[in-house]
């Protein structure tokens, strides 16, 4: 049997289809193109959201009290009493980085600091007895106190030691103020702001689990904290009412 030849108008009529797919097929490359473009760049949203900086599980200091006038006041006389000596060592280039291996009680740590095990004081504040070998001073909001710098500062969290002006105290322990993020320059250092976002010992204070306490010559924040002890006391913060 002879082939039958394929009329021009089919020809014809089957190019302009296989045009039409090759259209739509380009434009369906497009749209998928554009989606997968929508939800990288949804992905990396969510990625710098995940990135951005989450403060410590204390959350007091976002409230009005570290941004009053009275904290910014009290910031300011510190300021104007402290020794060359406490200012020079509020620079973050002479902090000492350590880490973290455990909470003795609500201000106090025990961190490693290139491989030496040292005993750390949260200096300018002094919360309630929990661990004292005179078991009688040990009290209920000391457990709390020390609860709560435990729900802060972690085993393996690094931290950054600044020295006031002692070295250490009568036992032997370090005193310092201990930050869980190293401030930008001395003056980030000193804003009240950045105290209480990132300075342990603030925390303690804010949320009432410590009072203010200086003894001389380490008081570069002795106004500061006194401001805030106040306003966690008047707020019924912690334990700042049972001690």
């Amino acid at each position: 049997m002879a082939r039958r030849t394929q009329s021009p108008k089919i020809g014809l009529a089957l190019a302009i289809i296989a045009l039409a797919c090759v259209v739509l097929f380009w434009i369906g490359l497009q749209v998928v193109d554009q989606l997968n473009g929508n939800g990288r760049a949804g992905l990396q949203d969510a990625e710098l959201q995940e990135t951005r900086i989450e403060y410590p599980a204390s959350a007091t200091w976002q409230s009005s009290a570290s941004q009053s006038a009275a904290s910014q006041s009290a910031a300011e006389a510190d300021y104007s009493l402290a020794s060359e000596e406490a200012l020079a060592n509020a620079n973050p280039q002479y902090f000492e980085q350590a880490v973290v291996e455990r909470v003795v009680d609500g201000d106090t740590l025990i961190v490693d600091i290139n491989g030496e095990r040292e005993r750390v004081r949260l200096v300018g504040i002094n919360a309630p007895e929990s661990v004292h070998e005179d078991e009688s001073r040990n009290t209920p909001e000391g457990k709390e106190a020390s609860d709560h710098l435990k729900a802060l500062v972690s085993e393996g969290d690094v931290v950054y030691l600044q020295q006031d002006i002692s070295y250490t105290d009568q036992y032997d322990r370090r005193l310092a103020y201990v930050w869980d993020v190293l401030p930008s320059d001395t003056d980030d250092a000193l804003d009240p702001a950045t105290i209480a976002a990132h300075m342990i010992n603030a925390w303690q204070v804010l949320d009432g689990y410590a009072q203010p306490r200086t003894y001389s010559p380490d008081t570069l924040h002795d106004e500061l904290f006194k401001a805030w002890g106040k306003q966690a006391q008047q707020a019924g913060a912690g334990v700042s009412l049972s001690w």
